[in-house]
């Protein structure tokens, strides 16, 4: 009489068990960091709000700019989409521009030269009116190669409205156009250094 056969014993569970093991770690990386966000979203909203790295004023929330009529240092127009592609600093000039504005307007466009990957990046001077733009393009060209010169067109001042910020501010705005962040005149030229590396570092934009 034969013995009875016994059934291999099931390689399944070795698996299952593994199986299990997986999905709760991926449970526990997916889970655990929203848990943790969320804590430190209802802490922050407690204590009035997060800590800020940037040395810029943020702009919250961000501002779409409008179009606007936009010429160079010639008095040519430029392309609707000139503020568009890529990130864009915007400094704010006056009628005239003085040996501390061309200095810090130099030191804005040599300071950026050091960031990785400058194509994705456009430095411009926004000049009320022709006069204006002229005598920033002297008075910069005194120490080196001036960012790009920009006005707007005559009885056509969106930009300046929009923002309205003082002479010798500056204003960054992402590639889809929309402004992120304020810096005062007289501002720390480091500081956003600092500020820009850092997105152009971390963006996908532009």
């Amino acid at each position: 009489m034969s013995k009875p056969e016994i059934p291999p014993a099931s390689t399944d569970l070795p698996q299952r068990s593994h199986n299990r093991g997986l999905m709760i770690v991926i449970l526990v990386i997916t889970v655990i960091p929203v848990i943790a966000a969320w804590g430190i979203y209802k802490w922050s909203a407690a204590n009035g709000g997060l800590p800020q790295s940037n040395y810029g004023e943020l702009v919250t929330p961000p501002k779409p700019v409008p179009p606007s009529s936009l010429l160079d240092a010639r008095g040519q127009p430029l392309p609707a989409d000139v503020l568009s592609g890529h990130w864009s600093l915007i400094y704010l000039g006056g009628p005239t521009c003085d040996a501390a504005c061309a200095k810090q307007v130099f030191e804005v466009r040599n300071f950026l030269a050091l960031i990785k990957h400058t194509s994705r990046l456009r430095v411009f001077y926004l000049a009320p009116d022709e006069a204006g733009l002229e005598a920033a393009r002297v008075a910069i060209e005194k120490f080196g190669k001036p960012p790009i010169l920009i006005r707007e067109a005559e009885g056509q001042p969106e930009l300046r409205g929009f923002f309205g910020r003082p002479q010798g501010s500056m204003l960054m705005i992402d590639p889809r156009r929309d402004w992120m962040l304020t810096y005062p005149p007289g501002f720390s030229v480091e500081g956003a250094y600092r500020d820009l590396r850092h997105l152009l570092r971390y963006s996908q934009l532009g």
